[in-house]
């Protein structure tokens, strides 16, 4: 047998055997799964898409938020809740240290990859459609929720402020009982976030049978200052803990089918 026949014979074995494994692929789907997933922003007691969003934080500082915007970068939705870091409601702050590298989430099914860019001031008191996914049948634990900076894909990106590349942009004004006249901030970043880990109530089960689910977010604005003390932003110690706290009022609503 001439080398080219064994060769030839060879890619022959190689592309059957590939044929092989993407039909078991195939099968192994189940058409019809889908998870929807929809982001709450409560009106804090106020009309709906009402300026500015006033609140007090727990020292009794009064904050005003004329423009708040995050990005919610990807959710992707997990069969495995071991870890620590998955929680129903996050705990108290600690030190942490987040990559900065990112990109899309390409075909995996269990990730809705589309970015969306939230202005919170804007859309409080109102439900945001953040897309579906079609992931394979299994038993789910949790959802994952990514906060990173934004690219040209990112869905709802503005133009003021210029959001492109920036993970969170905040401006508005607070004022303490110690101060005659409210005193104005801004803060703005690219830097990636802690991610929000969370445990459904009862875990997720989709199949054939149960074929449908909605997954929803809420983000609690109100809490993002915290112990955050607004005189000293340019402090890496606040702006770590003012993103951990944006990171943690990422909170599961509910899951419904």
């Amino acid at each position: 047998m001439t080398f080219e026949r064994i060769h030839g014979h060879g890619l022959s074995i190689l592309l059957a055997l590939l044929l092989t494994a993407c039909g078991s692929g195939q099968s192994s789907k189940t058409p019809g799964i889908t998870v929807d997933f929809n982001l709450e922003i409560p009106a804090g007691g106020a009309p709906a898409g009402s300026k500015p969003l006033a609140f007090r934080n727990t020292e009794g500082v009064d904050i005003v938020l004329e423009q708040a915007w995050v990005v919610l970068w990807s959710q992707t939705l997990t069969a495995d809740c071991g870890g620590p870091e998955f929680v129903r409601r996050p705990g108290r702050w600690l030190d942490w240290w987040i990559s900065s590298a990112q990109a899309h989430a390409g075909s995996d099914p269990r990730v809705q990859p589309v970015p969306h860019a939230i202005e919170l001031v804007a859309e409080s008191g109102t439900r945001r459609a953040l897309g579906a996914i079609h992931p394979p049948p299994g038993i789910y634990c949790g959802v994952r929720v990514d906060l990173r900076r934004a690219d040209a894909d990112t869905v709802g990106l503005p133009e003021n402020p210029p959001l492109l590349e920036r993970s969170v942009f905040l401006q508005g004004r607070y004022r303490t009982n110690a101060m005659q006249a409210p005193a104005p901030f801004v803060f703005e970043t690219g830097r990636t976030l802690i991610p929000a880990q969370r445990l459904f109530p009862t875990p997720l089960t989709l199949s054939a049978d149960q074929p449908h689910a909605r997954v929803t977010l809420r983000i609690r604005y109100d809490r993002w200052f915290d112990g955050v003390e607004l005189s000293r932003l340019d402090d890496p110690t606040q702006q770590d803990l003012l993103l951990y706290n944006i990171s943690a009022s990422v909170e599961l609503a509910g899951v419904a089918r």
